[in-house]
């Protein structure tokens, strides 16, 4: 845990390429101090087509599923730490956002090796 996904618009890669932003949320995660490194997945999916009200601005979301149990603080610390990590590396996106949900114990599932 946590699963991380990263959802981008095509002109998020002009200063980035899709490994800088995997690492980027894998370190923002990891300086959390909330995961064991084996723990972290990262994953991203870009799209070519989208709608901005604001303008024809570039937008990355990323998601950060966890388990349940963690303060408000360190989910927002956690959300912090990987927007800081992101925006340098796409200086022109005025759209980056970063939320963390919850996954609840009772109804998760894995397997594992």
């Amino acid at each position: 845990m946590p699963h991380c996904v990263i959802e981008y618009t095509k002109d998020c890669l002009k200063t980035a390429n899709v490994d800088d932003l995997i690492k980027a949320v894998f370190d923002g995660a990891m300086a959390s101090d909330l995961f064991d490194q084996s723990h972290i997945k990262v994953r991203a999916k870009g799209y070519d087509d989208f709608f901005c009200g604001s303008g024809d601005h570039g937008q990355c979301h990323v998601t950060l599923r966890i388990l349940a149990g963690r303060t408000a603080q360190q989910k927002n610390s956690l959300s912090q730490l990987v927007l800081s990590k992101l925006k340098p590396l796409m200086p022109h996106i005025a759209n980056i956002s970063v939320e963390v949900k919850d996954l609840e114990r009772d109804s998760y599932v894995k397997k594992s090796f």
